[in-house]
């Protein structure tokens, strides 16, 4: 027994190592804390505020668990009200040698006379702000910790040239010379964000700030926004611009670093699609004790979403709402019904899940295939909406690396006129099947995938507005991997429209990951208006069997961000051409934003 544990025990390390290679010691990292002082760009900021978030509350996602964060930015502060508030002796009657203390102030230090006459918030740049960031520096070193500057994130200002107007430059300044005299490392936040927001320009860097319209948030029912503070995505960005200078510092912090997977990358949904319309036909909870399909408070409550779906008549003709509430429901669903809603309480905290890769073999010894998915929704599932859901396949290949066809589909979707709103698809490869078969329309409005390999597949006439597509590293030896592998017919006009969107990654080698490739020589996918970061290659697309890129419809418009570049392997549309792809003239003859607005 003692030998089976141990052995077990070894495989498991070179599970761990295979995934995310280390060097495996029993001396791991001692828990330390990093502490936060800053502005309300830093912040932590509480439900009730959401969505709009401060970097300093995303850093956890970067950081192993011996780390712990304690963030006492708070908004509206300078470096001298900080310290005049106390707020800095609170942080030093805690910190412990070893620990860390990250600084950023900026934006209040340069408030003009005519916001603070009596100057009780400005600081002069170069004496009064500089001896007061070096106060944060000798404190920290009394205590033994390590004092770390970060330079002040820039603010969404564009100048008629698309360049970004900087407003705290003498205050970046008068840092770094401190950064200098002291001998304290700095992140140039302020150099890296105005990089990234000159990149993306004045419409691509609108989903970073917070900006909510009225109705779209119960926090925020009339609408808010300003060009200063982030969305949760924004400041995710903003932690992770942080933490890519950490890497390049010659300071232990970053021995702490783990890259992420989906299983913790899904940043972008977050802040929930508000329901408008709340009449229930039933509800889900896992909690749930009772009878399936019994009366409570007089709505049908079901311990599964198979048994609230197959609680609805398969003739049914009128759209049904199921409400999901939190948690994870492991199940192998099957939508076989039309006019089916799935409201999901929290996308984060509410997920479908199952595990199976397609070359699991059935009870009759015949591979599952494509029908491994976690969800499969059926033809006759016309109609079909979801909002607010996570669906994932949680199968690893790399544990089997024996097993042929390893792919992981969270979800199949054959259904027409098919609505995805604010849902969250995570796996590696196959990650979503948008139609086998036929070109049916489908939608997905603002929603994360996340994949490495032939991630959004099939024969849809698909449109993907405002969705985030993040690829995975995999640590392949040439090719990280493919976004999209569309197998339009020859014969449809329209195959995939992504746009609007971002392609993000967590992949450590600039460009090893391709557009797409072609799943049949059909292939029809453009890319119109999208920020491609620079995982993406510089070559674009690449070919598929016998398929090859050069023969497919394969196009990119409006491109942005370092993964845009200009490449004769890589068509770009005319104006007049790209008036060609719509969401009214992909889905012709379904609008799927009146369906929204209803919702």
């Amino acid at each position: 027994m003692l030998k089976k544990f141990i052995l077990s025990f070894i495989i498991v390390l070179m599970t761990i190592n295979i995934l995310h290679p280390i060097s495996i010691s029993f001396a791991a990292n001692r828990p330390i804390t990093v502490y936060l002082a800053g502005d309300s760009t830093v912040m932590t900021y509480s439900k009730e505020q959401a969505p709009k978030a401060g970097w300093g509350q995303m850093l956890s996602k970067f950081l192993s668990g011996d780390v712990t964060i304690k963030n006492f930015a708070k908004g509206g502060r300078s470096s001298k009200t900080f310290i005049n508030e106390g707020r800095l002796n609170q942080i030093l009657d805690q910190i412990q040698p070893g620990d860390y203390l990250l600084i950023q102030f900026g934006h209040n230090d340069e408030k003009s006379i005519k916001v603070d006459p009596e100057r009780k918030i400005y600081t002069e740049p170069s004496t009064e702000y500089k001896g007061y960031i070096q106060q944060y520096i000798w404190g920290a070193r009394q205590h033994h910790a390590v004092p770390v500057l970060v330079t002040p994130v820039e603010r969404r200002r564009f100048d008629e040239n698309g360049k970004i107007n900087s407003t705290h430059t003498a205050w970046t300044a008068a840092m770094k010379e401190v950064a200098l005299e002291e001998h304290v490392p700095v992140i140039d936040l302020e150099r890296s964000s105005k990089e990234l927001f000159e990149s993306l320009g004045i419409e691509g860097t609108k989903p970073i700030f917070f900006n909510v319209a009225p109705g779209e948030s119960e926090n925020y029912p009339n609408g808010a926004g300003d060009n200063t503070h982030f969305m949760e995505y924004g400041a995710h960005l903003m932690a992770k611009l942080v933490i890519d200078e950490i890497k390049k510092l010659d300071i232990g912090l970053k021995s702490y670093i783990i890259e992420t997977g989906w299983q913790n990358a899904a940043f972008g949904l977050s802040k929930n699609f508000v329901v408008k319309n709340k009449q229930y036909d039933s509800i889900v909870d896992s909690n749930y004790e009772g009878n399936d399909g019994k009366l409570v408070n007089g709505r049908k409550m079901y311990k599964t979403v198979q048994a609230a779906v197959d609680g609805v008549d398969k003739e049914n003709n009128t759209q049904k709402t199921i409400f999901i509430k939190k948690g994870t429901y492991k199940e192998k669903l099957i939508i076989d019904r039309p006019h089916i809603t799935l409201i999901g309480e929290d996308t984060a905290e509410t997920k479908i899940t199952y595990d199976l890769p397609a070359g699991a073999l059935k009870e009759d010894g015949t591979k599952w295939g494509m029908l491994a998915a976690s969800v499969n929704i059926y033809p006759l599932a016309t109609d079909f909406i979801g909002i607010n859901i996570t669906f994932e396949n949680t199968f690893d290949r790399l544990e089997y690396p024996g097993l042929k066809d390893g792919q992981a589909l969270a979800l199949r979707n054959d259904a027409d006129r098919s609505l995805f709103v604010n849902c969250s698809f995570l796996s590696h490869q196959d990650t979503l099947l948008a139609s086998f078969g036929k070109a049916n329309r489908q939608f997905y409005y603002k929603c994360y995938i996340a994949g490495d390999v032939d991630f959004i597949y099939g024969m849809a006439r698909a449109v993907f507005e405002d969705v985030d597509i993040m690829s995975l590293e995999r640590d392949a030896k040439k090719y990280n991997g493919y976004i999209t592998a569309a197998g339009t017919d020859q014969e449809s006009k329209y195959g995939f429209l992504i746009e609007n969107s971002r392609l993000i990654s967590n992949i450590k080698k600039p460009g090893t990951v391709f557009l797409g490739r072609p799943w049949r020589q059909g292939a029809q996918v453009v890319y119109k208006n999208c920020y491609m970061g620079e995982h993406i290659s510089t070559v674009g697309w690449i070919d598929m069997s016998n398929n090859t890129a050069a023969a497919a419809r394969l196009y990119e418009y409006g491109s942005t961000g370092p993964g845009a570049v200009i490449s004769n392997t890589r068509r770009v549309l005319s104006d007049a051409e790209a008036k060609e792809y719509t969401i009214e003239k992909v889905l012709e003859g379904w609008n799927p934003m009146a369906s929204i607005d209803r919702i």
